[in-house]
C-alpha cells in the first residue's frame, strides 16, 4: 500500500505560513459538509481550490475602528506664512498619524486590528511654505517633445527626504537562485528528479525506515486518549512513561514493552521497533477481530458476448490465470469461482461431484435476478486446492466453449448482483472483464458518444445511472471489492462503470480498442496487468484509520474506498500498488507546535488469513519562514492533489470549472510567492522547487481528461480522471507531462548510474516541444502506461543499423512494438535504459515505436503539450495568460462611485469600501484605480493637504470617529490580493459649480496667483514650477508613507477648453522674459512633460517597484492613426502622451477609449493598435473601457460592446495590450445590464498583474 505525502513538510509549512501572513483561513482547501455514504467534494461555488474568500467584518464591527492612541509627544508646528489661518487644525493628537518606521520592516499583512491605523508621517514640513517668487530656469529645452527636468536638488523640499529603503535582491529571497519563467530557456531538470525526502528521527532511516519483522505479542501500546500506536516520535519520560506525539497524553509503559524481542533481554524501551521505525506491523489480537479471519476468495465475471469473442482476450486470460493458479496469494482454503455474462448468466460447477471437469447452467431470465436463489447451494465457489484439476480443464474449454457465440448483449448488472450473493458470507474480490456497454437491465446504461469522440464537448463526466454505485456500496457493506478491466473499442460509458471500484476498493483497468491481433500494444499490457494483478499481494477486510493533532484534521480522503467517519476509510481488499490522498486543515494555531505527526493505521486481513495492523508514522517540521517553505515545496506533491481535487470539480460541477480552478492554483502560487519576494510586484519569479508548477498545471489543463474540444473520448477521460485518483504520485505527473529523452545522444557523455550488473546511460530530459525534436535524432517518450520511441526520418543509417536491425529509415516498418536485442554497444544502452524505465513499476507497460512519416505520428506529438495546438495555448502563451491587469476606477469626486453619501458614518462608508473589494475579488480582478485627491484635497491623512469635502460633507473637516480611507483600502485590498492605485489629479482646485471655502493649505490659497477660475472650475496652472514642485512633494507624502502599488495620473492637466483662452498669459510671458523661445503650445506641453518626468523619476527613487500610470484622452492628435478625428489631447490638453510611451515615462499608459468597436472615427480597435505601436520601450498598454456608456442617460451601448471589446484587448496581448480599467465602479456594482454578470464570465480564471521586466 502506498500513502501518497499529500501533506509534506513544506505543505504545512505553506499552510501556516499563509495563516500567519493573515492572507486565507488557515486551510488549504475547504472542508467538505459530509463524508458518508457517497463521493466527496469541495464547494463549487469558487473556481479555485483555494478555501472560500474572507468574511466581512471582521469580529470587530465596523464601527468600533477607532485610531490608535498616539504615545509620542511629538506636536505639529502651525505654518506661519500668510496662508496661514485659525481655521486649520493642528496636525496633533488625536489626528496625527504615528511617526514613520522604516519602509522594509512595515509587515506585509497587518493585523486586521489594524484597519484605522494611520500611516506613519514624516517629520515636519518647513515652517514657511510662503508662494516663492517665479524663478524659471536659465535653460529651456528648444524641442518640444523633450521633457524639463526638475531634479529633486533643484526642486524646494515641502518632505524630508528619509534615508532610502533597502530593497531586497530578489536572488536571495530564497537562499538560492530564483527564476524567470519567462526568461528561461529550460524549467525542466535534465533527470527525473525524486520528491525530497523527510528524514525520520530514527537511526535506522537507511533500512527505508521500515521494520523488517511482523511484531507480535499480547499487548498492542497505543495512547489512552488518541489511541494511536507508539512510534519513533513519542517522548519517554522514563522507562514507565511516555508522551503521545500526537495528542501529547502522558501514558503507562506496560512491561512487557522493555524486552527486546529481538536480543530476548530487557532494557532500554528505544530499542524496540515499534520507536526505531516509522513502517512497522503488528499481528492483531482477537481484540481487533468481529469475526476469524476468512479464506481468500476470487471470483470472475467474464465478458462472453460476441464482441468479447472477437477480441481474443479470453484466450490471453485463459492462459495466464492458468499458469498463475499456483502463486494466487491465499492459503488452503483458497476458493475461486466463475461467472459467464452476454445477454443470459452462466454458471459453472467446479465441485469435485464433477469428477475434474465443470458443468455449465444458463439463467436466461434476469428480469428477478435480484430475488432468484442460485442454481446451485455449493460448487460455484470452489477451493482451489481441492478442485484444480476441474479449474484448469475450465480454463483450457472456456474459450473454444464461446467459439461461435452471437450474443451480442450485456447484463453485466445482473452478474454482479449474482456475486454479491455469492460472495456476501466472506468478502473477498470480484474480478470483472467487460468489452461493451452493459444493455440488459438491471443496470442497462445508453451508449452517448461514439468511439470517434464526434458531438458536442461534454459538460461533465458524471455517471449516468447510480445503479453501479448502489452495488458498490452494497459490495463494500459485504467487505466484496470489484476490480474493472474494460476491452472496449465502443463507448462503454466507464464514467458510471467505475462506479463499482471506486466505492468498494477496487480498481480499475482499461484498454481502449484490444484486439488479440490488431492492437498488440494493448495486449502487451493487459497481459503484463494481469499477471501483476494475479501475484501480488492481497488483503481483505480492511480499514484505514489516520489520526492527527487536535489543532489539524482530516476532511477529504482521496482514492477508492468507503468512507464511513471523517478519518476512518473502509477498504473491502487492499493491494501494494492502491494510493491514497488526504486534505488536512488547520483548525487552530500551531504557534505551540515544533512539529506535528499524522499516522495512517490499517487494519487487514492477509492472504495467509492472518489479522494484521500495518502502521505508517510521518512527523513534520512547523515553519513560519516563507522562504524556506517555499524552497522546499514538493511540487509534484502539490499536483497530485489538485489533480485529485480537480478531478472531483468535474465529477460535481463541470470541466471548465476544474480548468478554471486549475488555472487559479497557478495564478495563486505565483502570486504567492511574488508576495514574499518583492511586495507585490506580481511577477514571474518563482523558486527552483516551484518552476514546474505552472507548466504541471498548463499540461493539466490540456490532458486528455481535462482538455476542450469533442476529440477526446469519454472513457479516455473517465479513466484519466480515474487514474488522478488512485496512482501513486511518482507514476501519475507522467500521465500528463511524460518524461522525453533524445536517445541519439545516449552515446554521448550522460548520467550514468549502476543497476546491478549493468550499467545505465541516462540521456538529458528535454522539455515536451518540436523545439526540441530533430528529424535526424530518436527519441524516448516515457508516458507512464506506453513508451513511444519516435525515429526522425533524417535519422543515420548507423543508429537504425544497430538498434532495429535494418539498413535504413525506409525499412522501419511504419509502427512496431518492440525492439531487437542486438550485440552491440548502442543497442545494449538503450535496452537497459529501457529496462530502467519499466522495472518496478506496478503496472503494464507497452512500448510503441513510430515513424516521423506513421499515421500515428500524433501519439507522440500530442503529449508536446509545451507547444501551441488548435485548441489550446502554448507554455510562453499560458505564462502571458494568466498575467492580465483587471482593474476598476474608484471615483471619489462628486460621490461618483465612493462614499456614496459624503455625510455617511465612516462605518457606512467602510462597509461600501468592502463591498466593492469583495466585488472586485468575486470577479477575479486584481486592482483598484482610488481616487484620493480629486481637486487639491485628500481622502487620506494628508501631512500637505486638507481633508476633501467629498469624504465628510465639510472641507477641511476631519472624519469622526476618525480613519484614513486610504490605509483601509491598502490594507483590505491586500488581504484579497488586490493591487492599490493613488489616483491623482494634479491641476484640478475646485470642481464646477462649487462653492465651499478653501482651507488655508489648500494649493489655491498657497499659490493663488497660479489659481484660475476657468469653465466654472478652478484650474492651477500647469507652468508654475513651484506648483509642479509642490504636486510632486504631495505625491512623494503618499508613495513614501503608504503600501500602495501604484501612482495613477488621470487626463487633466490644461483642462478642457470651454471655447476661451486659458488665462495662463502672465506664466508665459514670465517665461519669455527669462529667455525661454518656446511657442505657447509647445511651452504648455513641455510644462506638462516636466511634472510627469519629475513625478516618474522620483516615485521610483522612493519605491523602485511602484507603478506609474497616466490615463490620457483616447486620442493624442487628430489623424493619428488616418481615419481618426476627434478632440486632440496634444492640441487641446497639451497632453504629449505618444513621448510618454516612446520614452519610457510611464510604466504603464491606459488611454481613455471611450469609443464603440464599429464608427471608424473613434474606432477602440484601431486606437488600441495605435497605441500599441508606440510602445517602442515595451511598457504596458491598458486601455480604458467606458461602462458609463451603458447607461440609457449616456450612449445606451450594450453589455456585448464591453465584452467585444476586452477580446479584442486579448487578441492584442502579445504586443503588451496586457489588460483593461473600467470607468466607472458604480455601473458593475449596480450589474448594468448584466455587466457584472458578464465580466464574472469573462473573468473565470484568476490572473496575476503583468511582470514589468524593467521594475
Amino acid at each position: 500500500m502506498r500513502i501518497q505525502k499529500i501533506v509534506q513538510p513544506n505543505a504545512l509549512q505553506y499552510l501556516r505560513g499563509f495563516r500567519e501572513a493573515d492572507t486565507w483561513r488557515a486551510q488549504v482547501f475547504p472542508p467538505i459538509s459530509s463524508q458518508q455514504n457517497g463521493p466527496q467534494h469541495n464547494s463549487t461555488n469558487s473556481n479555485s481550490f483555494l478555501p472560500p474568500r474572507m468574511p466581512y467584518p471582521p469580529p470587530s464591527a465596523p464601527n468600533s475602528f477607532t485610531p490608535p492612541p498616539i504615545t509620542n509627544n511629538y506636536q505639529y508646528q502651525p505654518m506661519q506664512s500668510p496662508l496661514s489661518s485659525p481655521m486649520q487644525p493642528p496636525l496633533s493628537s488625536p489626528m496625527q498619524p504615528p511617526l514613520s518606521s522604516s519602509l522594509q520592516h512595515r509587515p506585509l499583512y497587518p493585523p486586521p486590528t489594524a484597519y484605522n491605523s494611520l500611516p506613519s508621517s514624516p517629520p515636519p514640513p518647513p515652517t514657511s511654505l510662503a508662494p516663492q517668487p517665479y524663478n524659471p530656469p536659465t535653460v529651456f529645452p528648444q524641442h518640444p517633445t523633450q521633457p524639463l527636468i526638475t531634479s529633486s536638488a533643484q526642486r524646494p523640499s515641502y518632505l524630508p527626504t528619509p534615508p532610502m529603503p533597502v530593497i531586497e535582491n530578489k536572488a536571495s529571497v530564497y537562499n538560492n537562485e530564483m527564476i524567470d519563467l519567462l526568461k528561461a530557456t529550460s524549467v525542466v531538470s535534465s533527470y527525473v528528479e525524486e520528491a525530497p525526502t523527510s528524514s525520520l528521527l530514527s537511526e535506522d532511516n537507511q533500512q527505508m525506515n521500515c521494520s523488517s519483522d511482523v511484531i507480535q505479542g499480547t499487548k498492542i501500546v497505543r495512547c489512552d486518549s488518541c489511541k494511536s500506536y507508539i512510534n519513533p516520535f513519542v517522548t519517554f519520560l522514563d522507562n514507565t512513561r511516555w508522551r503521545c506525539s500526537i495528542c501529547f497524553r502522558v501514558n503507562n509503559l506496560p512491561q512487557e514493552f522493555l524486552f527486546d524481542p529481538v536480543t530476548k533481554t530487557y532494557g532500554d524501551p528505544a530499542r524496540r521497533p515499534e520507536v526505531r521505525f516509522g513502517t512497522v506491523e503488528y499481528t492483531a489480537t482477537a481484540d481487533y477481530m468481529a469475526r476469524p479471519p476468512q479464506p481468500a476468495m476470487y471470483l470472475f465475471l467474464l465478458d462472453v458476448s460476441h464482441n468479447a469473442v472477437q477480441t481474443g482476450y479470453l484466450q490471453s486470460f485463459c492462459d495466464i490465470l492458468y499458469e498463475n493458479l499456483g502463486v494466487l496469494p491465499g492459503d488452503a482454503r483458497t476458493q475461486i469461482g466463475f461467472l459467464t455474462f452476454d445477454s443470459r448468466l452462466h454458471f459453472y460447477d467446479l465441485s469435485e461431484r464433477q469428477n475434474g471437469t465443470f458443468r455449465m447452467m444458463i439463467a436466461p431470465d434476469l428480469e428477478n435476478i435480484e430475488n432468484d436463489f442460485l442454481p446451485l447451494p455449493d460448487g460455484l465457489m470452489v477451493t482451489l486446492s481441492e478442485n484444480r484439476s476441474a479449474v484448469e480443464t475450465f480454463l483450457n474449454e472456456l474459450p473454444k466453449t464461446f467459439k461461435e457465440n452471437y450474443e451480442t448483449d450485456s447484463a453485466l448488472g445482473a452478474a454482479l448482483q449474482i456475486a454479491l450473493k455469492l460472495l456476501s458470507p466472506t468478502g473477498g474480490r470480484v474480478t470483472v472483464v467487460q468489452t461493451r456497454i452493459p444493455n440488459i437491465n438491471p443496470g442497462s446504461l445508453q451508449a452517448q458518444q461514439t468511439q470517434g469522440g464526434g458531438g458536442k464537448e461534454p459538460t461533465n463526466v458524471s455517471p449516468t445511472s447510480d445503479y453501479y454505485k448502489k452495488v458498490s456500496l452494497d459490495y463494500a457493506s459485504q467487505q466484496i471489492a470489484c476490480d474493472l478491466f474494460l476491452l472496449n473499442s465502443h463507448y462503454a460509458d466507464l464514467a458510471t462503470l467505475s462506479c463499482i471500484s471506486k466505492y468498494s476498493g477496487g480498481e480499475i483497468k482499461y484498454y481502449p480498442g484490444y484486439h488479440s491481433v490488431q492492437s498488440p500494444n494493448e495486449v502487451e499490457r493487459f497481459e503484463n496487468d494481469l499477471r501483476r494483478y494475479l501475484q501480488r499481494k492481497i488483503g481483505f477486510e480492511a480499514v484505514m484509520r489516520l489520526r492527527c493533532p487536535p489543532a489539524l484534521s482530516i476532511h477529504t480522503f482521496h482514492g477508492n474506498g468507503f468512507v464511513r467517519s471523517v478519518d476512518l476509510l473502509v477498504l473491502p481488499n487492499i493491494n501494494p500498488d492502491a494510493a491514497f490522498g488526504m486534505q488536512v486543515s488547520i483548525e487552530d494555531s500551531l504557534t505551540n507546535y515544533t512539529t506535528v505527526t499524522f499516522q495512517a493505521a490499517l487494519l487487514y486481513t492477509s492472504s495467509k488469513s492472518e489479522r494484521r495492523i500495518r502502521v505508517h508514522t510521518l512527523s513534520l517540521p512547523v515553519g513560519s519562514i516563507l522562504s524556506e517553505i517555499f524552497t522546499n515545496v514538493d511540487q509534484e506533491a502539490v499536483v497530485s492533489l489538485v489533480s485529485k481535487m480537480a478531478t472531483d470539480r468535474s465529477l460535481q460541477s463541470s470541466l471548465q470549472e476544474a480548468r478554471e480552478a486549475m488555472c487559479n492554483v497557478a495564478v495563486d502560487v505565483l502570486k504567492a510567492c511574488a508576495t514574499h519576494a518583492s511586495n507585490r510586484a506580481f511577477t514571474l519569479f518563482v523558486p527552483p522547487s516551484l518552476r514546474l508548477l505552472p507548466l504541471y498545471m498548463l499540461s493539466m489543463i490540456k490532458s486528455v481528461g481535462f482538455r476542450t474540444g469533442s476529440g477526446s473520448r469519454l472513457d479516455d477521460r473517465a479513466y484519466f480522471l480515474s487514474l488522478c485518483k488512485t496512482m501513486p504520485t511518482q507514476y501519475l505527473r507522467q500521465i500528463f507531462y511524460p518524461d522525453l529523452y533524445p536517445i541519439h545522444t545516449i552515446e554521448d557523455k550522460n548520467h550514468v548510474i549502476q543497476d546491478g550488473e549493468d550499467e545505465v546511460h541516462i540521456p538529458q530530459r528535454v522539455h515536451l516541444s518540436f523545439q526540441h525534436i530533430d528529424s535526424h535524432g530518436a527519441y524516448i517518450m516515457d508516458a507512464c502506461e506506453y513508451i513511444y520511441i519516435y525515429i526522425g526520418k533524417a535519422i543515420s543509417d548507423h543508429f537504425v543499423q544497430n538498434v532495429f536491425n535494418v539498413q535504413t529509415f525506409s525499412s522501419l516498418l511504419s509502427d512496431s512494438y518492440s525492439l531487437p536485442e542486438l550485440d552491440n554497444s548502442l543497442s545494449v544502452k538503450i535496452q537497459n535504459f529501457l529496462s530502467y524505465l519499466i522495472q518496478d513499476r506496478p503496472h503494464g507497460v507497452a512500448i510503441h515505436i513510430l515513424r516521423e512519416d506513421s499515421p500515428n505520428r500524433y501519439l507522440f506529438t500530442r503529449h508536446l503539450v509545451d507547444d501551441k495546438s488548435e485548441s489550446t495555448m502554448s507554455y510562453v502563451e499560458f505564462l502571458r495568460y494568466v498575467q492580465e491587469f483587471r482593474a476598476i476606477w474608484i471615483a471619489t469626486v462628486a460621490n461618483i462611485d465612493w462614499p456614496s453619501n459624503k455625510t455617511s458614518t465612516p462605518s457606512q462608508q467602510q462597509q461600501e469600501l468592502i463591498n466593492i473589494l469583495n466585488m472586485v475579488q468575486n470577479l477575479n480582478m486584481n486592482a483598484v484605480v482610488f481616487q484620493i485627491r480629486p481637486a487639491g484635497d485628500a481622502l487620506y491623512a494628508s501631512t500637505l493637504e486638507p481633508w476633501s469635502y467629498w469624504l465628510t460633507g465639510t472641507h477641511n473637516q476631519a472624519p469622526n470617529p476618525l480613519w484614513d480611507p486610504l490605509t483601509f483600502i491598502v490594507q483590505e485590498a491586500h488581504r484579497r490580493g488586490i493591487e492599490v492605485h493613488a489616483w491623482i489629479n494634479p491641476y484640478r482646485a475646485l470642481t464646477k459649480d462649487e462653492t465651499y471655502e478653501l482651507a488655508p493649505t489648500h494649493m489655491a490659497k498657497r499659490f493663488p496667483q497660479y489659481a484660475y477660475k476657468y469653465a466654472g472650475y478652478i484650474w492651477m496652472d500647469p507652468g508654475s514650477i513651484d506648483l509642479q514642485n509642490f504636486i510632486v512633494s504631495v505625491v512623494e507624502d503618499v508613495a513614501r508613507r503608504y503600501d500602495i502599488d501604484g501612482i495613477h495620473i488621470d487626463d487633466y492637466f490644461y483642462p478642457y477648453s470651454d471655447g476661451t483662452e486659458f488665462p495662463d498669459q502672465n506664466t508665459y510671458i514670465t517665461y519669455q522674459q527669462q529667455g525661454g523661445l518656446l511657442s505657447k503650445d509647445d511651452w504648455r506641453r513641455s510644462n506638462v512633460n516636466n511634472l510627469i518626468q519629475s513625478l516618474y523619476t522620483q516615485m521610483h527613487i522612493i519605491k523602485p517597484k511602484i507603478k506609474f500610470g497616466i490615463s490620457p484622452f483616447g486620442i493624442w492628435k487628430s489623424g493619428n492613426p488616418p481615419g481618426i478625428s476627434g478632440l486632440s489631447s496634444y492640441d487641446s490638453l497639451y497632453c504629449d502622451s505618444r513621448m510618454w510611451l516612446e520614452q519610457g515615462l510611464v510604466d504603464y499608459l491606459t488611454p481613455q477609449l471611450y469609443w464603440a468597436i464599429d464608427p471608424p472615427q473613434q474606432s477602440y480597435p484601431a486606437l488600441l493598435n495605435w497605441w500599441l505601436n508606440q510602445s517602442t520601450k515595451g511598457r504596458h498598454v491598458y486601455p480604458g473601457n467606458a461602462a458609463y456608456r451603458l447607461d440609457p442617460s449616456s450612449t445606451n451601448w450594450p453589455v456585448t460592446e464591453i465584452i467585444r471589446q476586452v477580446n479584442i484587448t486579448r487578441s492584442l496581448r502579445d504586443r503588451l495590450a496586457l489588460g483593461n480599467v473600467f470607468f466607472s465602479t458604480k455601473q458593475i456594482m449596480n450589474n448594468l445590464k448584466g455587466l457584472q454578470t458578464e465580466l464574472m464570465n469573462l473573468y473565470k480564471e484568476k490572473a496575476i498583474i503583468p511582470k514589468m521586466n524593467w521594475l
